[in-house]
């Protein structure tokens, strides 16, 4: 039988959680670097199957509105609901803080890699709406998309 659990984030688990990220495939050096800092300053929550890291949110959580700052799952695991239960968790803890709203940045348009249709698809499927897309946000040739979600 398979146990799924959300967890806060421990120090320890900082490596396995840029191992996930990094298998992915699109995460800069850069990115990783950031990711790391962030888990450890922000909050972060955990996805484990079986007791070992699967998936993981960085978020920050404050009075008027939250960000998601990061968030990855294991190629092996998704699509089984871990990132749902991850973003939905995470909501939970920004709507706490009594926050109207949450943002997020993820690819455009621009980038035709297929993982990026998925990643925005999921967060369409969340409820998520596209607020602006910049160009060039990311990188040259990839646009960044911002999109938000209002608590009700």
């Amino acid at each position: 039988m398979v146990k799924v659990r959300v967890r806060v984030f421990k120090h320890q688990d900082a490596g396995r959680l840029l191992a996930i990220a990094k298998s992915l495939g699109y995460f800069s050096l850069k990115d990783l670097k950031n990711m790391r800092l962030d888990a450890e300053r922000n909050h972060c929550l955990v996805a484990t199957v079986n007791s070992r890291p699967a998936g993981f949110i960085v978020f920050k959580a404050a009075s008027l509105k939250g960000k998601i700052l990061w968030l990855a799952v294991r190629k092996n695991c998704q699509g089984f609901g871990l990132g749902g239960k991850l973003l939905k968790s995470a909501e939970n803890r920004i709507k706490a803080r009594k926050a109207s709203k949450v943002l997020l940045h993820t690819f455009g348009f621009s980038g035709s890699y297929f993982p990026f249709f998925k990643v925005r698809e999921f967060y369409y499927r969340h409820g998520f709406q596209r607020l602006r897309e910049i160009p060039n946000g990311f990188m040259p040739g990839v646009d960044k998309l911002v999109m938000f979600k209002e608590f009700g």
